[in-house]
């Protein structure tokens, strides 16, 4: 074919072509498919722009709340290392919300978990809710794969709080060389486990680490040192806690708990004071129910047993678990020889057994008096072979004096009772007037067995014994307040050498508050001796210098109605009835007071309801 021949045919094919396209651009099916064609590109184009924008959003988004969480957690960090006494509640709202930002961040649980126990742990308020709160933070955290040092804190502090102080120990130790709150946690551990030494220890270390929070770490210090026995060292410690917050009710209550003996007198006033605070209600409970346990144990001391048992009820109403008030009723009930319900109130301090030195020492005191040496003596002897481990000082003194009693009830041992006795004088802690007395007691008695066989040995016995409590009698000559916490030591055993000794007691210019407890406890005295106008005269007038002395008021009226007194004790009745608080033993006494006129009875079953 030519050239020209080939030129005419291709023009003829492009003709063609382009008529065929021509058909095809005019056809409408296949213009709605072109258009379909560019719709869907159009729109796969749009999609990726528009799924990488929003990709871009939500990856920018995770960023941002991981950004807001870290924060937050930094925040609670140094929340719980601050100073002041909200701390840990803040710390505790700075994690919520790091995990309001990313919930489940295993981080933020475990620390979150520790916030929530070491606010229980230090502050006492709503301690239930913070443990079960920070239990099921720490199983969330355990579950979403944290790991490291703050779930081994948060394991270690749920540890404390499960009465499990040794693996708490174990988890924290290697941490607390660096990490403040680690050894603030291990001091904890230490004290739960009644290792004092080691807590103050490990408290001194916190101090070191976070001396701008020095409160938690010093109240516990000061808790170690009381439970240890350095009274000095716990003052001296709580006193620095009320000198960076002068509010701490538990601190002034544990100023209160290591009073020296020369403070006793003048502690329940000071008790009281403290628990009639408006705020009182947002103390920690362990240390709001430690102070009426304390008021109820210087009430008892005083004999005042009706105040005492409200009080104990008070202590056992705020914290049910704790066993001191319990220890405190069977005391009660031991000093008035209520020896079955003694022995049965003491039986549930001592579940699970062996229970605490204090719980065994009224179970020994009833047995002593119940006759039942050999148990006694079991016990007596177990308790000294672990004498070492006592570390309360007047518990230690009481197992001496204790353990003389019951030697002296053994053939041929008043050498070893003696020695007991001595033991106890030589711990040195003022607690020394009641192995003293026993001393002079016991001289008395070995003269009075060999007065008609050997006089000379008698008059030589009772020359010691008067020898023995010689000083005592010198330093009741010039302080009141030895005079005042004699004549209650002498009650017992020496009714009529109380007297004489209380009667300097009263004579003295005492506070207050002294001032009616010596003359309550003067009153005690007179009645022993048959005295019975003499101690009204007396107890009235002690009644009479504050009418909200309920307790000293309830006696009054008893003494009263005893004496057939009737129109006098219903009307000490009804001035204790007009009390802004009436305690139940108050209304109860009140409510059986058998010979009250017909009139009494409306008002009686008042009182019942």
């Amino acid at each position: 074919m030519s050239d020209k021949a080939k030129e005419a045919k291709a023009k003829a094919e492009a003709k063609a072509r382009a008529k065929a396209e021509e058909a095809a651009a005019n056809d409408p099916a296949a213009r709605r498919k072109r258009m379909i064609i560019a719709g869907v590109a159009g729109l796969v184009v749009v999609g990726l722009g528009v799924g990488g924008f929003l990709y871009y959003q939500r990856w920018s988004a995770k960023q941002e709340r991981t950004a807001r969480a870290t924060a937050a957690l930094s925040d609670a960090r140094a929340a719980m290392a601050a100073a002041d006494a909200a701390h840990w509640a803040r710390a505790i709202a700075k994690g919520d919300e790091a995990l309001e930002a990313v919930p489940g961040d295993a981080r933020a649980e475990a620390l979150l978990a520790q916030a929530h126990i070491a606010a229980a742990i230090d502050g006492g308020l709503d301690a239930e809710r913070h443990v079960t709160k920070a239990k099921a933070l720490l199983a969330s955290a355990q579950a979403h794969g944290a790991s490291g040092p703050d779930l081994d804190k948060a394991i270690a502090l749920k540890a404390i709080v499960d009465d499990q102080p040794d693996r708490a120990v174990a988890k924290l130790r290697g941490l607390a060389g660096s990490d403040a709150d680690a050894a603030l946690f291990l001091g904890w551990a230490h004290a739960k486990a009644g290792q004092h030494a080691e807590a103050i220890a490990a408290f001194d270390g916190a101090l070191k680490l976070a001396p701008k929070r020095d409160v938690p770490a010093l109240y516990g210090r000061a808790q170690a040192k009381l439970a240890s026995g350095d009274l000095e060292g716990a003052r001296a410690d709580f006193g620095s806690v009320l000198g960076s917050d002068k509010d701490h009710i538990g601190a002034q209550v544990g100023l209160a708990a290591a009073a020296s003996p020369s403070d006793l007198a003048r502690r329940e006033g000071e008790l009281l004071a403290l628990l009639a605070r408006a705020d009182i209600d947002k103390g920690d409970p362990r240390a709001v129910a430690l102070a009426w346990t304390l008021a109820g144990d210087d009430a008892r001391r005083g004999s005042r047993y009706d105040a005492a048992r409200e009080r104990y009820r008070k202590a056992q109403s705020l914290l049910p678990s704790s066993e001191a008030p319990t220890i405190g009723i069977a005391e009660i009930e031991l000093r008035e020889r209520k020896f079955d319900v003694a022995a049965e109130t003491i039986a549930r301090a001592l579940t699970p057994p062996p229970g605490s030195v204090h719980a065994n020492l009224v179970a020994a005191d009833i047995d002593l008096q119940t006759g039942k040496l050999d148990a006694a003596g079991t016990r007596l002897t177990e308790l000294m072979a672990r004498k070492d481990e006592v570390t309360n000082p007047a518990h230690k003194a009481r197992l001496f004096v204790m353990y003389g009693t019951w030697l002296e009830t053994q053939p041929n041992k008043e050498v070893d009772a003696l020695r007991a006795y001595e033991d106890a004088i030589a711990l040195g802690t003022g607690f020394d007037l009641r192995p003293t007395i026993a001393i002079g007691n016991m001289y008395t008695r070995m003269a009075d067995k060999i007065a008609d066989t050997d006089p000379k040995g008698s008059a030589d016995l009772r020359a010691k014994a008067a020898a023995a409590l010689a000083p005592l009698d010198a330093r009741a000559d010039n302080d009141a307040t030895v005079a005042l916490t004699l004549g209650v030591a002498y009650m017992d055993t020496n009714p009529a050498k109380a007297e004489a000794t209380l009667q300097k007691a009263v004579m003295a210019q005492m506070a207050k508050d002294q001032d009616i407890e010596a003359r309550f406890q003067l009153a005690k005295a007179q009645s022993k001796l048959g005295k019975q106008a003499e101690a009204l005269a007396t107890l009235d007038g002690a009644y009479a210098l504050d009418k909200t002395r309920a307790d000293v008021g309830l006696e009054l009226a008893l003494g009263f109605e005893r004496a057939g007194r009737d129109a006098e004790a219903g009307r000490t009745y009804l001035d204790l009835l007009a009390a802004e608080v009436v305690s139940i033993d108050q209304r109860g006494r009140a409510g059986r007071f058998s010979p009250a006129p017909a009139s009494w009875l409306d008002q009686a079953r008042e009182q019942g309801q």
